[in-house]
């Protein structure tokens, strides 16, 4: 996306799949993806560091395959049904106390 996105379904997906990610560093995006570890984050409106961050995971199949490890373990400790559901009850729970 070139403008502001609060939430993407297509990060969740890719690391569903096991695959890294590459987003900007502006929005929600760049608070869901941790850089280096589960996928890179480059400077928006950046054709020069977004080209830096394919390239990099094009030459290095290591890190590819280890951003989508590492996604895929992120997605499954925090954005399952059963975690979100979790954290609604407890939001709820707290209201009512």
């Amino acid at each position: 996306s070139v403008g502001f996105e609060a939430f993407s379904l297509v990060i969740l997906e890719s690391w569903a799949n096991l695959k890294p990610v590459i987003v900007t560093n502006n929005g929600g995006m760049a608070e869901i993806v941790d850089n280096k570890i589960n996928g890179l984050i480059v400077k928006p409106n950046s054709i020069k560091s977004l080209y830096y961050a394919i390239e990099l995971l094009i030459e290095n199949p290591s890190l590819r395959k280890k951003l989508g490890e590492n996604g895929y373990y992120k997605l499954r400790k925090t954005f399952t049904v059963d975690v979100i559901a979790k954290q609604y009850m407890n939001m709820y729970s707290k209201l009512f106390e």
